[in-house]
């Protein structure tokens, strides 16, 4: 299965998924797909704290000095417009997600989604949409 996902999607996607309360079939469509999800996010994070290494005020260790809270300060003013508009860009890249699961998994997620009777609004709905639009105009690969 193949499908293409922007960036900033990844994380909403994942909870939204692993907060569904599903059974049987659906289950098993839902847990392979976090999987196939889980390496992009992994991928995500870590392009994301290399420009926090890049661009925040780092200890002697060479690692950024990240409060508890999880901010951190960036080095300057320049340095501060090159990392958010890095971010941006990052975050708005489109995340090509592609793996063998199982005959009829593309529609085992469609109709996961499209028959889940929960209610969503905010980052989940958005999320929502995102992922089934995704599903729906991915790339079959022969399903």
């Amino acid at each position: 299965m193949r499908i293409c996902l922007a960036n900033h999607y990844l994380q909403p996607a994942i909870n939204l998924l692993d907060g569904m309360k599903l059974a049987g079939a659906a289950s098993r469509a839902r847990t392979r797909l976090i999987r196939l999800l889980a390496p992009h996010l992994e991928a995500l994070q870590e392009g994301e704290y290399a420009l926090v290494t890049e661009h925040a005020t780092c200890g002697a260790d060479g690692k950024p000095i990240i409060a508890d809270d999880g901010s951190f300060t960036l080095k300057d003013n320049q340095h501060a417009t090159t990392y958010i508009t890095e971010r941006d860009a990052l975050f708005a890249e489109i995340a090509q997600i592609e793996g063998g699961t199982y005959e009829g998994h593309r529609q085992a997620c469609i109709d996961l989604l499209t028959t889940y009777d929960g209610q969503l609004s905010g980052t989940d709905a958005d999320a929502y949409d995102a992922l089934l639009t995704a599903l729906e105009e991915g790339n079959a690969d022969g399903e």
